[in-house]
């Protein structure tokens, strides 16, 4: 199977490569979720963050995950900028949307406008599609490490469970940091080519 993808491709030109990690700290929107393709199709891992961490929670998840690139909103950048020297090897940060003043980073749609040459994208199902974090309810968190066969399994599971037609379009709040999000609205709006109407956060008042 043969992808395209500017992202994909620029992310290649920066350095990673298949098996290496790349936190993504980014908001409910449109770039998350072409990160994660971008990143599966170049073989890498995808790290999805809380995007409220911050301090130790933020370090050790980072530092953990070894990433060689982390893509984070711009409005979080301070928070990295805190944790990087207590990092062994700080990850080369790219931003979405514009850096604030003394931030020096790449940025997200700079990468997004590079060649979109076709990528291989065929993968073992044993590879590792992500590393999904835990919330560290009862120590550190701890990295789970799910195969593109788990990945695709639940979202073709949902799919079964709740008999979806293409026509019926899935709404959810939950953050792309969690693998309900990722894969019972987006991947299995995709397998059906259907739509999912994702909410920038939760919210009880609408």
């Amino acid at each position: 199977m043969l992808f395209r993808s500017g992202l994909a491709r620029g992310l290649h030109d920066l350095g990673v490569k298949h098996g290496d990690t790349v936190v993504v700290m980014l908001d409910n929107n449109l770039d998350n979720i072409v990160t994660w393709f971008a990143v599966t199709a170049l073989g890498a891992v995808s790290v999805p963050i809380n995007s409220a961490y911050k301090g130790e929670f933020l370090r050790h998840q980072v530092s953990d995950s070894q990433a060689r690139v982390a893509i984070v909103e711009s409005s979080h950048l301070d928070r990295f900028a805190a944790i990087a020297p207590r990092l062994e090897k700080p990850p080369l940060i790219v931003a979405r949307g514009e850096a604030p003043v003394g931030h020096e980073v790449i940025a997200l749609a700079t990468l997004q406008t590079g060649d979109s040459t076709p990528l291989d994208l065929r993968r073992h199902p044993s590879e590792l599609n992500s590393i999904f974090y835990t919330a560290g309810t009862t120590g550190m968190s701890k990295g789970c490490m799910v195969s593109h066969t788990f990945v695709h399994t639940m979202a073709r599971t949902s799919l079964i469970a709740q008999s979806r037609r293409p026509d019926e379009p899935i709404w959810t709040p939950l953050p792309m940091f969690h693998l309900n999000a990722v894969t019972m609205s987006v991947l299995s709006s995709a397998m059906i080519g259907g739509r999912a109407s994702i909410a920038p956060h939760f919210s009880v008042s609408k």
